[in-house]
């Protein structure tokens, strides 16, 4: 690549050469800063002046050989371009050299006071040599970095300038004014020369980066990457070439690319700098750009010259690699980090660390460096990585405060262990319930001790329910009550809540729960968060009931999702779906599971997708729940759910059966759960699953034995609310499957009688049992109630069963004409929500007129509320048409001419945007299916 922009430089160079091949040798010093091309103008210059017929002898200097006496000398005489032969007076000095041991090497270059007589007598046999070669071919030496040069090298070096004038000795020289410290005596001298030239490479213009690329790429696209180009590079031509090696980016390739070269040459262009940049990179990539960092670089490097760390700040912000004082490029910053080993960074961290809690700096800015350091300095890290705790807590950065607390607990002493280790574990659980449970046995300690205060020690109850420890939850619960009743109301109060919680959650009577309408409890009585839990409570004791569905929402319009009401809005949302209002549930579910992502807190988004999961069952979308509960997993594994996992598994072996995945519910159902789970709310929803699971899979005498057990436990617990869990309806079916009718009629009559009649939906559940275990022809109009109610209460999956049923009751009854519309319908419906194994055997073909797959995309883009348009007329046209009348029969019917019934299929079609009676939404063939 050719050296652009360096006109007037090579015009000064080659005057030079000019000049001293007739006799009068001069010198000429290129300066520069790092990468600015003074090396390449050096080769080039060589290459001009071997050409030009000189003899050419170069020396590169570098700072490890800086202490090494005559290290430039020697490369000069051994320099194969030389004509020297072995034996000769060189090789004397050669000798003489590589045993150099004189203090003049550490001397201070300058005149002849400074040297012995026997060191100026050989530098000034060197220099004679080189005279005599350049008598008989000119000669051009270079000496490239004259910063780094030993100081035995510039006393010859000095001497070499004094000659220069009246020979054909052309002396170039090369200084990186980044790197160097100065070099006053040099300059000096060679000011007083009258042959001396000095050239200052400045960094490439815009068009100069334009000349470098176009050399690689056409002349349009090296117009378009100019102005990047220069500005990632500052027209420093070691960076131009190396972002040109790495190519370009971005669709009109106008885009340069930060990458591997580019890096490199960065990297190495601080290493040649010496210790001091690259320290300075190390302490900027660490900083990365934290407040207060010029002051910090400073004192971090206050033993080295704040003059060349100033250079080199500006020399790295000039090429755009700093943005202030913070490594623009993330790519780099990693680089730099990773070439120092794990001590260093950790030194580095904690020397800062120490600077910023100097200097007043808050907690979470000196935690941060503490915790990169893995190690606490001293007595004065405890307060600091608690302090920090509070904060990152409050900004929900849960897992940095855990890691606060965690290194707290290692710098503590055994007093404030308990309360440390209580504030992890609230941190830890937030994240993963497993991680707080391996700190429950030393914290179980310290509740029996009573080494814990009274707020610390209420929260960890909710641990120890959700992991099953519930004697030792009550022994608390019970002590702190004790404690506090008449002292302390506001902790009474929230033990009192917990308690609450600690009942529903766990409703088997126990022994010893403080349960006591006192003052404490008037006070938190009125409280949104009591409020939820005790909805409820009522909706498990007593039933549901429609003004508990309003109490729980006014409630939760007056929470925030935090650690204290998260089980609380739980408790809110499941009421909602007891009271029968699913779609208002799935609202406030998706606003809190929304505000559990913003929090960043995996357990309460865990909870909330299994809860989702719940009422996509519930609405008929079987796959969607299936999908809830697998990423509720993937947040909390199933180990971590403690007794809660019934609720996940219960939903997800659900939902995997009613789409016929047998085989992925039983391996849920192998999962290891907890025994406590059975003793808790959860193993209620599990044993209902699990009796669903087998009756669908053909096992009628173990669904019942899991049906009847979740029944029982229900009555002991008094609980035995039909609207919560319908045991009594499954259990139904598997009587009618052994062949117990009578059994099965009366358990569903027996869900009727319990039952008000604003409970629609669990009616409806009895209805379609006591269908399906009365005779035939007596079935149709339960199953029609049935229909109705799981229509309009939104639950298609009943649904699709209810009218497989109804069809064979219609099919049984001699009517495959009445049958095959509802069977249709409920293939059709099954298709449209992935529960296929729901409808089961049919007795008739659906006989489907087009592709399934085709009449679910269909029916995907033109849902069932698009039949809002149509007229009455045109509803009962539409209905008839869809339980697969011909034109003619629905004339008859109707009492109308074919004509009229052509002309209302023509707009039904048109407003509901289909082409066949196919694809009439299946919400107006149920108008008609107990007909």
């Amino acid at each position: 690549m050719r050296i652009v922009e360096r006109e007037e430089e090579i015009a000064t160079l080659d005057d030079l050469l000019a000049t001293a091949s007739r006799g009068s040798g001069g010198c000429v010093m290129i300066r520069g800063e790092a990468g600015s091309g003074k090396t390449e103008l050096l080769c080039a210059l060589g290459e001009r002046a071997a050409e030009a017929g000189f003899l050419v002898v170069t020396a590169t200097t570098s700072r490890a050989e800086r202490q090494v006496a005559g290290s430039a000398i020697a490369q000069l005489l051994r320099h194969p371009s030389l004509p020297w032969r072995p034996g000769c007076q060189v090789s004397a000095l050669l000798d003489r050299l590589n045993s150099w041991d004189q203090p003049e090497s550490e001397s201070t270059p300058g005149g002849p006071s400074n040297m012995r007589a026997d060191t100026a007598a050989f530098l000034h046999q060197l220099s004679a040599k080189m005279v005599e070669t350049a008598a008989s071919q000119p000669l051009l030496i270079c000496l490239d970095g004259v910063q780094y040069a030993d100081p035995l090298s510039m006393h010859w070096l000095f001497l070499m300038l004094r000659w220069l004038r009246t020979t054909r000795v052309a002396l170039v020289l090369t200084e990186c004014q980044t790197m160097s410290p100065g070099l006053p005596e040099l300059h000096a001298e060679l000011l007083r020369q009258p042959n001396y030239r000095c050239v200052d490479l400045g960094r490439l213009s815009r068009d100069g980066v334009r000349e470098m690329l176009a050399e690689r790429f056409d002349p349009a696209r090296a117009e378009a990457l100019a102005t990047e180009y220069h500005t990632h590079s500052g027209g420093v031509p070691l960076l131009v070439r190396a972002l040109i090696d790495d190519g370009f980016s971005g669709a009109d390739g106008t885009g340069a690319v930060i990458g591997r070269s580019f890096r490199n040459v960065v990297l190495s262009w601080v290493e040649r700098g010496g210790p001091v940049p690259v320290r300075l990179t190390q302490v900027l990539a660490v900083l990365d750009g934290e407040e207060g960092s010029p002051g910090l670089v400073r004192r971090l490097l206050s033993e080295d010259d704040p003059g060349l760390v100033d250079r080199w700040v500006g020399a790295l912000r000039s090429v755009g690699v700093l943005d202030g004082y913070r490594i623009r490029h993330a790519e780099l910053r990693a680089d730099i980090l990773r070439a120092l080993t794990p001590q260093e960074l950790s030194d580095l961290h904690m020397s800062i660390a120490e600077l910023r809690y100097q200097d007043g700096a808050t907690a979470v800015v000196v935690s941060r460096h503490l915790l990169a350091a893995e190690q606490a300095p001293g007595p004065w890290a405890l307060p600091v990585l608690r302090r920090a705790a509070e904060w990152l807590l409050a900004a929900n950065r849960h897992a940095d405060a855990y890691a606060c607390l965690d290194m707290a607990l290692r710098v503590s002493d055994e007093d404030a262990r308990p309360e440390l280790l209580a504030m992890l574990a609230d941190v830890a659980w937030l994240q993963n319930p497993l991680l707080a449970a391996r700190h429950l046995p030393e914290l179980s300690t310290a509740l029996r001790e009573n080494r814990l205060p009274d707020e610390r020690a209420l929260p960890l109850t909710k641990f120890l329910m959700w992991h099953g420890y519930c004697d030792e939850a009550i022994d608390v619960l019970c002590r702190i009550t004790r404690r506090n009743w008449a002292t302390n109301t506001a902790v009474a109060a929230e033990a009192r809540l917990i308690t609450e919680l600690f009942v529903v959650m766990h409703p088997r009577p126990s022994r010893g729960v403080p349960y006591s309408r006192t003052r404490p409890q008037r006070e938190v009585d009125g409280g949104p968060r009591f409020r939820c839990i005790s909805a409820w409570s009522r909706v498990l004791s007593e039933g549901p009931d429609d003004a508990l569905g309003d109490e729980v929402v006014s409630a939760m319009r007056n929470l925030q999702l935090e650690e204290n009401s998260h089980s609380s809005i739980y408790a809110a949302v499941l009421t909602l779906q007891f009271v029968d209002r699913p779609e208002e549930a799935l609202t406030w579910c998706e606003r809190w599971l929304n505000e559990a992502r913003v929090r960043s807190v995996p357990t309460w988004e865990a909870k909330f997708l299994a809860l989702r999961g719940r009422l996509a069952l519930r609405l008929g979308d079987p796959r969607a729940a299936r999908a809830y509960v697998e990423a509720c997993f993937a947040r909390i594994p199933a180990e971590g759910w403690g007794v809660a996992v019934g609720e996940p598994i219960s939903c997800i072996v659900q939902a995997a059966t009613h789409t016929g995945d047998y085989a992925a519910a039983s391996s849920y159902l192998d999962m290891p759960v907890p025994d406590m789970m059975f003793r808790t709310w959860h193993g209620l929803g599990y044993l209902y699953a699990r009796g669903r699971h087998h009756l669908a899979a053909g096992r009628p005498d173990a669904a019942l034995g899991d049906l009847m057990w979740c029944g029982a436990l229900m009555r002991e617990w008094g609980i035995d609310q039909p609207a919560v869990i319908p045991w009594r309806t499954e259990a139904s079916r598997a009587h009618l499957l052994l062949g117990d009718r009578e059994r099965a009629a009366e358990l569903a009559r027996e869900q009727l009688a319990m039952l008000p009649s604003d409970r629609p939906h669990p009616r409806g559940l009895a209805l379609h049992a006591l269908a399906a275990a009365s005779d035939p022809r007596d079935s149709a109009d339960l199953m029609a109630e049935a229909i109705e109610v799981f229509r309009a209460r939104g639950d298609r999956l009943r649904l699709v069963q209810a009218l497989g049923d109804l069809g064979r009751l219609h099919y049984l009854a001699g009517n495959p004409d009445r049958a095959r519309p509802v069977v249709r319908l409920a293939a059709r419906l099954a298709e449209e929500c992935g529960a296929g194994a729901t409808l089961g055997d049919l007795p008739i073909d659906p006989a489907p007129l087009e592709d399934g797959c085709q009449r679910s995309r269909h029916m995907a883009q033109h849902p069932c509320p698009a039949a809002a348009p149509l007229s009455g007329a045109e509803r009962r046209v539409a209905a008839l048409a869809a339980r697969g009348l011909t034109n003619r029969e629905i004339s008859e019917q109707l009492c109308i001419t074919i004509s009229t019934v052509e002309q209302h299929l023509t707009r039904i079609y048109r407003k509901l945007a289909i082409k066949s009676r196919e694809n009439i939404p299946g919400e107006i063939l149920l108008e008609s299916v107990g007909e």
